[in-house]
C-alpha cells in the first residue's frame, strides 16, 4: 500500500525530535549557505521529519511503503542484520539509502521507549555531526510508523561511486593508475588520517568506526572524499578526545589492517594523523609522541580483538546469520555453520556458505540407517560434506548429554581459534542424537576436501 499524496497533510512545522534546534539550523547543503529546512508531516502511522526539498519524492504520490519495500521494484536490499534491512531506493530526485528497522521485541520497544529508536537517534547523530562539519553522509529524514511491530527509518542520500574502504583497499593500486574507481593507497591512506584527525579534534567519537563504515567516493581532479557512515553509537565531546580515546577509535581500524599494511603505511598514517591533530614539536618529542601513540593503541588493539573475539564466540550458542541449531528427523539435531566470517583471514573458496534449509536438505541423508558399533566411526560424504558418526559408549554418554562430547569441543574450539585469527581445522557443525532423555550418538560435519571421492577418503571410510 502506497503513502497518499502530501496535499492537504498536516504539516505541523519545523522543529525537532528532541534534537537541538541549533543542530537542525546548522545543517548546511554542501555547497550552499542556506541552513536546510526540516517539514514535520504525519501520515498515515508515520510521523516523519524530512527535508523539505524531498518531501514530495518521500511522502508525495507513488512514494515508496518503508514497512514493505520488499514488494517495490525500485528498492534493492544492500544489507541485512537482525531487526533492521538497508534498502536502496531510486526516486525521482535522486537515489536515498533507508536504513529500516522493524522493532517487534519487547526489549528493543522498551529501549527505544527509554532511550528513542535506533533510527532517530542515529538521525541525531548525523545532524549533530554534519554541525562540527564531520563528513557524513547527508541525513534527508526519519520517520517513525506506530504499531505492533514499530518501524522506524532513516533516510540517507547516496554518495555517488561511493565503497566502503575494504573494498576500495583490496583494489587500490601502489600509485596513481588512472583507471576509474581505482584508488591510490596513499592517498587512501592520508584521506582517512585526515578524517580521523579531524572528527577526533572536534570531539567526535565514532564507537564502531571498522573500514566497512567509512565510505570512499571519487572526486574528479582531486583526492577521493572520505566520509563516516553508520553513525548509531557515535558520542560527542565537548573538547578534543583525548588519546585514550582517540586510540580506542583507531583500534578498530588497526585491527582490520594489521595483516595489510607495512610498518611504513602505519608511519605515514601516524604522520598525517598527528601532524593533522596538531604541529608536532622538535624532533624528539616527535620520536617520543610516535612511541606514546603506538604504545597506547596497541593497548586498544588487543582490548579491542578481545571484544571482538567474545561477541564472535558469543554466536556459536545464538541462532543468526552465522550459525543455526536446527532439528532432523530421528531425534537428530545439529548445530551448524552457515556463513563463514573470516574469509579475508582463511582463504577457502571451496567452502561454501549453506543456509538452514539446505542443511535440512543435506544432513538427514547422511544420518539415516544405524551407525557402527559404540567407539567405532561411520564416515559419510555427500555434497561437499564429510559426516563423521559415532556411537558413544556408556560412560560418555553422561558427558555428551551434559554438552561436552569431543564433537562439540571440536566444534566450539576450532572456531574460537578462528575467531582470534589462530589457524584451525574449520567444523561446519555438529548434531548429536537422543534416546530416552540421554545423547546415544553424535557426528562431525565437516568439509569434503576430496569431493571428487578420491581414494584417500574411500580408504578411512573402509577401515572405519
Amino acid at each position: 500500500m502506497r503513502n497518499p499524496g502530501t496535499k492537504g497533510l498536516r504539516n505541523e512545522g519545523t522543529g525537532t525530535l528532541d534534537v537541538p534546534l541549533r543542530a537542525l539550523d546548522a545543517c548546511r547543503d554542501d555547497n550552499a549557505a542556506v541552513a536546510s529546512v526540516y517539514r514535520r508531516v504525519r501520515i498515515g502511522p508515520w510521523r516523519w521529519w524530512v527535508r523539505e526539498a524531498w518531501c514530495d519524492d518521500l511522502l508525495g504520490d507513488g512514494s515508496p511503503d518503508f514497512r514493505a519495500l520488499e514488494d517495490d521494484t525500485r528498492a534493492t536490499c544492500v544489507k541485512e542484520g537482525l531487526g533492521r534491512c538497508t534498502w536502496r531506493v531510486v526516486l525521482g530526485r535522486g537515489t536515498v539509502f533507508a536504513k529500516v528497522f522493524r522493532l517487534d521485541r519487547v526489549v528493543d520497544r522498551v529501549k527505544a521507549r527509554l532511550l528513542g529508536n535506533p533510527a532517530e537517534r542515529e538521525w541525531r547523530a548525523a545532524i549533530e555531526a554534519e554541525r562540527r562539519d564531520v563528513p557524513v553522509p547527508r541525513p534527508i529524514g526519519v520517520g517513525v510508523a506506530s504499531g505492533r511491530p514499530i518501524y522506524a527509518a532513516l533516510l540517507n542520500e547516496e554518495i555517488a561511486g561511493a565503497r566502503s574502504l575494504a573494498d576500495a583497499w583490496r583494489g587500490a593500486s601502489e600509485g596513481d593508475s588512472g583507471e576509474p574507481g581505482v584508488f591510490d593507497r596513499r592517498g587512501l591512506i592520508r584521506g582517512v588520517a585526515e578524517l580521523f584527525a579531524w572528527a577526533h579534534g572536534v570531539g567526535f567519537f565514532h564507537r564502531d568506526a571498522h573500514p566497512g563504515n567509512i565510505l570512499i567516493a571519487p572526486r574528479e581532479g582531486a583526492a577521493p572524499a572520505v566520509r563516516f557512515t553508520d553513525l548509531l553509537g557515535a558520542k560527542f565531546l565537548s573538547g578534543p578526545l583525548p588519546r585514550r580515546e582517540a586510540a580506542e577509535a583507531l583500534a578498530q581500524l588497526h585491527h582490520f589492517f594489521r595483516h595489510d599494511l607495512t610498518d611504513a603505511d602505519r608511519l605515514r598514517f601516524f604522520s598525517v594523523y598527528m601532524k593533522s591533530r596538531a604541529p608536532l614539536g622538535p624532533q624528539a618529542m616527535r620520536h617520543e609522541a610516535f612511541r606514546s601513540w603506538v604504545s597506547e593503541l596497541e593497548h586498544a588493539a588487543g582490548r579491542q580483538a578481545g571484544r571482538l573475539a567474545q561477541q564472535r564466540d558469543r554466536r556459536l550458542e545464538r541462532r543468526g546469520r552465522y550459525f543455526a541449531k536446527i532439528r532432523l528427523p530421528d531425534g537428530w539435531k545439529a548445530r551448524v555453520a552457515l556463513r563463514l566470517e573470516r574469509r579475508h583471514r582463511f582463504l577457502e573458496p571451496n567452502v561454501t556458505d549453506r543456509t538452514e534449509a539446505a542443511w535440512q536438505m543435506i544432513l538427514p541423508p547422511l544420518l539415516t540407517g544405524s551407525g557402527r558399533a559404540a567407539g567405532r566411526e561411520k564416515y559419510v560424504r555427500k555434497q561437499g560434506v564429510l559426516l563423521i558418526r559415532t556411537t558413544l559408549p556408556l560412560g560418555l554418554r553422561v558427558q555428551a548429554t551434559c554438552g561436552l562430547s569431543a564433537h562439540r569441543r571440536r566444534f566450539l574450539d576450532g572456531h574460537r581459534s578462528r575467531h582470534r585469527d589462530v589457524a584451525a581445522e574449520l567444523v561446519l557443525g555438529y548434531a548429536y542424537r537422543r534416546r530416552w532423555g540421554m545423547v546415544t550418538e553424535t557426528a562431525l560435519i565437516l568439509p569434503d576436501r576430496d569431493a571428487s571421492g578420491g581414494p584417500a577418503a574411500e580408504s578411512r571410510e573402509e577401515q572405519a
